[in-house]
């Protein structure tokens, strides 16, 4: 099989949870991780995946420093059944 885009980073787990879910639609075989996408389209999503994954992982830790630092009690508890 050839490579035919590499795309380094340091939220790998993330990006791709990111891009599959965005992609999900697209699977060639049910239950299994064969997709038909353009490559363009694949590399635009990537990029994009990242870009929020980067802008999300600042505010939560700027969320976490104010938290840690001041006496905020307010607490959000998030929930999501899969069907």
């Amino acid at each position: 099989m050839e490579v035919l885009y590499i795309y380094e980073t340091k939220d790998s787990k993330k990006i791709q949870d990111c891009v599959i879910a965005q992609i999900k639609t697209l699977r060639y075989r049910k239950r299994k991780d064969f997709y038909e996408i353009d490559l363009n389209l694949l590399k635009k999503l990537i990029s994009e995946c990242s870009s929020l994954t980067l802008k999300y992982k600042k505010s939560v830790n700027k969320t976490l420093k104010f938290q840690n630092g001041g006496n905020n009690n307010q607490n959000l508890f998030l929930f999501i059944k899969c069907l």
